[in-house]
């Protein structure tokens, strides 16, 4: 499906896309690589194919490319895929193309840095999810378990107890067996 002119606005307006971005409309060409990078078969191929793509866009199109081919290198992956063996090729297709992008630097610093390897974006980033706390009591149990509490409280306050100490400890048993300790201990005033 094609997309309307006016679709097309919008679009690269969400994306951030302004056509003033695009430094040259020059074409892209291996020369341009860092002299110390030798890229072998099938990477130079690689790189040859989409760079050749790239230089036959217009100039929204361009921008729009290399941000969505340096969020694929830059994605991590949940299963490792033959087409993960090519990510450093990938990585200098996004180099050379952030080379015609308005204040890009940053991130051709990190492009340059995948394809040398020495970063790995394929290895998926640990998440920690934060636990949804569940309460196991009902409004109405909390209500009845504040009312069973309240004369022992009572009691233990007249005692001058105002809290318990808990101390636990692990402990070999004679014939080896690890048992667990807890002593639960009264706090004074």
């Amino acid at each position: 499906m094609k997309m309307t002119e006016e679709q097309l606005k919008h679009y690269y307006a969400t994306r951030g896309i302004v056509a003033t971005d695009l430094l040259s409309t020059d074409a892209i060409d291996l020369s341009e690589l860092p002299p110390d990078v030798q890229l072998g078969e099938p990477n130079r191929s690689i790189v040859v194919s989409i760079t050749g793509s790239w230089n036959g866009l217009n100039t929204m199109s361009k921008i729009d490319a290399a941000k969505s081919l340096e969020e694929r290198v830059l994605r991590p992956r949940r299963r490792p895929s033959i087409l993960d063996a090519h990510v450093d090729a990938e990585a200098w297709c996004v180099w050379l193309m952030l080379g015609r992008i308005r204040g890009t630097e940053a991130r051709r610093e990190v492009m340059e840095k995948v394809g040398r390897g020495e970063i790995d974006p394929t290895i998926p980033r640990t998440t920690r999810r934060a636990r949804k706390v569940v309460d196991p009591l009902t409004p109405q149990q909390r209500q009845e378990a504040a009312v069973f509490l309240a004369p022992i409280d009572a009691r233990l306050k007249a005692r001058g107890i105002t809290g318990v100490t808990r101390e636990t400890r692990r402990e070999r048993t004679a014939d080896g067996e690890l048992v667990t300790i807890h002593h639960i201990r009264p706090t004074h005033n």
